[in-house]
């Protein structure tokens, strides 16, 4: 079984759609496939929902997702299967509105919001999901209010990583390998060595190998030991 990393508090419930057409079969499987080819272990949200309204749950509930990067530390991602041309059903929409009401008291009031509302892509005209988000939050105000404003659990653990420091957990944590190439262009981290001793003196076991790239230059791979039984 995997080890995941389990989050140091939960705030927020990040709703995503799967930009995949209506007649693709099993949209979870589809999405693990496409994540192996990301490098990911497995799907980056925790749960998915099919189109008739079966409910996946991909990663543990209280572990950290890779669905929306600078934002995972703290949310829960769910995906809906489907795009903008088939939108999503009413069966979909009824297990999101169970599957919130579950999460809530389990880790008490959540903010309800869509991934573009926190993160546009690159098309600004692009939206996800393909949810009306204030019908949404609407509807869930009438259905959540006597879930208490806090988990019944003990008090989370404040965390004090920085947005940087975050970004490298998250990254490392979904299995990958990271560089200083893929540190600079991809998270638009400057000096990862830095931010990777800083991680090393809070406790994170953070590994790295020397390697070298088609000219012979040495660089050093970033990665975090995963147990023999991991998912490949």
């Amino acid at each position: 079984m995997f080890a995941w990393r389990p989050r140091t508090k939960t705030t927020r419930l990040i709703v995503h759609s799967s930009h995949m057409a209506a007649s693709v079969p099993n949209h979870c499987a589809a999405m693990r496939a496409r994540g192996r080819e990301m490098g990911l272990l497995e799907v980056g949200y925790h749960f998915v929902i099919e189109r008739d309204g079966s409910l996946v749950e991909t990663r543990p509930r209280g572990s950290v997702g890779a669905h929306t990067p600078g934002n995972n530390h703290n949310s829960i991602g769910v995906c809906l299967a489907g795009d903008a041309a088939s939108r999503h059903t009413v069966e979909q929409r009824v297990m999101l509105h169970a599957l919130v009401v579950d999460l809530m008291w389990q880790f008490g009031r959540l903010e309800v919001v869509g991934h573009t509302e926190l993160q546009r892509y690159r098309n600004r005209e692009l939206r996800c999901p393909h949810l009306d988000m204030d019908e949404l939050r609407e509807t869930l105000m009438h259905i959540t209010q006597d879930i208490p404003d806090k988990a019944p659990a003990a008090a989370e653990p404040e965390d004090k990583l920085t947005p940087q420091q975050r970004l490298i957990l998250d990254y490392l944590g979904a299995g990958r390998t990271l560089t200083t190439k893929v540190a600079v262009t991809s998270l638009g981290i400057m000096s990862v060595s830095s931010r990777i001793a800083e991680l090393r003196k809070m406790g994170h076991p953070i590994l790295e190998r020397e390697a070298r790239d088609h000219f012979g230059k040495r660089y050093l791979k970033y990665f975090v030991e995963q147990p023999a039984e991991a998912v490949a």
